[in-house]
């Protein structure tokens, strides 16, 4: 049996309540506003490794057992690319040890690779301290405002550039930068190494390519050139492991070599 539904009735009443519909819209696109105001972008800088298994006559006819066999090559080569070896030695290479940041529109931004200022750290060795945010302000070529607060405690100093500085279990100075003046206000944080290793190690992925021998490498980060960066250093120090291992194959085999002769 077919039946006939009147829907005037119903578009109707919904006319009747136009402003509903009109509210509705307004806080969907004003909630809308409000994420993608206050939410951190986020970049991703993408590379590709090409594994390639090079062996010689000479590799085939030697039984040694190298622990660098790429037997599997997909498995080795992302263990190694994330590492705390190679990732700790990229870290140090871009002398990240210091974050600077900046004020946004909404948050505090990260402004690398650009320093208002160099901080001199005494003491490199990892420590288990949280850094609390310092705010750096210059006031001319020899002085300069340093402040932070946490819960208990509430800093606000005028000291002279050069100046060592031990505050919360840090020991610093600040060093200005020769013909940049700066007068806005900074913040800067002094990150571990173990920090920065966490991050490091969250934002690269890692994935490989069913039957072929590429690795699809990817980092993840607020700030563009710091990703780009990062993914560099992680290549290059990955590179030179490679180098390395590849040169001590070879000592191994021709040690073996002269021994046999």
């Amino acid at each position: 049996m077919d039946k006939n539904y009147d829907y005037h009735p119903l578009f109707i009443s919904f006319i009747n309540r136009w402003y509903y519909m009109l509210a509705a819209l307004l806080l969907s696109v004003f909630c809308a506003y409000i994420y993608l105001s206050l939410s951190t972008p986020l970049y991703r800088a993408d590379a590709s490794i090409k594994l390639e298994d090079k062996k010689s006559e000479l590799t085939e006819l030697i039984t040694i057992k190298n622990i660098y066999d790429r037997s599997s090559k997909s498995e080795t080569e992302k263990f190694i690319l994330s590492s705390r070896n190679v990732l700790t030695k990229a870290i140090s290479t871009l002398n990240h040890q210091v974050s600077f940041y900046g004020d946004g529109d909404y948050h505090k931004e990260n402004i690398y690779p650009f320093k208002p200022a160099i901080i001199e750290i005494n003491q490199l060795q990892d420590k288990p301290l949280i850094s609390p945010l310092f705010t750096y302000e210059q006031i001319d070529q020899k002085r300069f405002k340093l402040s932070f607060k946490t819960n208990n405690t509430s800093y606000y100093r005028e000291l002279a550039y050069g100046q060592q500085i031990q505050v919360q279990g840090f020991s610093f100075k600040v060093i200005p930068i020769a013909g940049r003046p700066i007068k806005e206000k900074y913040y800067f944080r002094i990150n571990a190494v173990s920090e920065v290793l966490i991050a490091v190690r969250n934002s690269l992925k890692i994935d490989d390519n069913i039957n072929t021998n590429i690795l699809n490498l990817s980092y993840t980060d607020a700030n563009p050139r710091y990703a780009e960066d990062m993914l560099n250093a992680i290549l290059s120090e990955y590179q030179n492991y490679d180098r390395n291992q590849r040169s001590m194959s070879m000592k191994q085999i021709s040690y073996y070599i002269d021994t046999l002769l």
